[in-house]
């Protein structure tokens, strides 16, 4: 998903938002890492199993200096 906007507090807003809801805090708790199958210019993305059920999933990590 792209979000353009000229206006900065807009820009603030759903940087805001994002921040809320898009960043796990608690991940290396909730994930185990096996490997990492893709990367970009600024993203990687790992294959991690959530521990409470033993789901497959691909995490796509951004760098944060990207997100800043």
């Amino acid at each position: 998903m792209e979000i353009f906007t000229a206006d900065k507090l807009n820009y603030e807003i759903w940087k805001s938002h994002f921040r809320r809801y898009a960043i796990l805090n608690n991940f290396h708790e909730a994930f185990s890492v096996s490997k990492m199958i893709g990367k970009g210019s600024f993203a990687k993305v790992y294959c991690a199993t959530k521990k409470e059920n033993n789901n497959q999933y691909a995490i796509k990590a951004f760098s944060k200096s990207f997100m800043s």
